[in-house]
């Protein structure tokens, strides 16, 4: 959690700060990922906020890459035979434990969240893409062995591989 340092005069002012490098970060990111994958990242954050954590996990990535109108992880699922709403389901039920009742917004990302948007930077180089698309979040969030999306992934023998390979045919450049 972060906190007001010594050198912000008041909490309005930590507040301000927070906000100015947040919308930096937005801006910048604006030129890495694509309007599918911020929209996910977005929904995540959302997600968290719904559910009043004060974190931004990787099941709230999962859950922000399950809602993507128009991105390919829900269709290459269906077409896996995964059925999404009972994942969509699955990741509320398991997720709506509510570590802090009075969080309005979450604070920070988990470290498994920010190895995931790694990892998806990395997809997207390795894979000759110029910006990091949903595809890419998703096969990141595929290499995490633990975490709610892994043992959800385990619980329904979701074939991981085959969604990767499937993944992969889509983002060829």
């Amino acid at each position: 959690m972060q906190t007001r340092d010594d050198t912000t005069s008041s909490w309005f002012d930590w507040a301000a700060k927070h906000l100015e490098d947040w919308k930096a970060q937005e801006d910048a990111w604006r030129h890495v990922f694509t309007s599918d994958a911020l929209g996910a990242i977005e929904y995540a954050r959302l997600t968290a906020c719904s559910m009043k954590h004060e974190y931004v996990g990787a099941e709230h990535l999962l859950a922000g890459l399950l809602k993507s109108d128009y991105g390919m992880v829900p269709t290459l699922l269906r077409t896996s035979g995964v059925d999404v709403p009972t994942l969509e389901h699955e990741m509320e039920a398991a997720g709506s434990k509510t570590l802090d009742p009075d969080a309005r917004w979450p604070r920070c990302a988990t470290p498994r969240f920010s190895r995931i948007i790694a990892g998806a930077k990395e997809e997207a180089a390795i894979h000759g893409n110029g910006r990091v698309g949903s595809g890419h979040l998703f096969l990141a969030l595929l290499r995490e062995p633990d975490g709610l999306p892994a043992s959800i992934f385990r619980k329904y023998h979701i074939d991981l591989e085959r969604i990767r390979q499937a993944i992969l045919e889509e983002i060829k450049p």
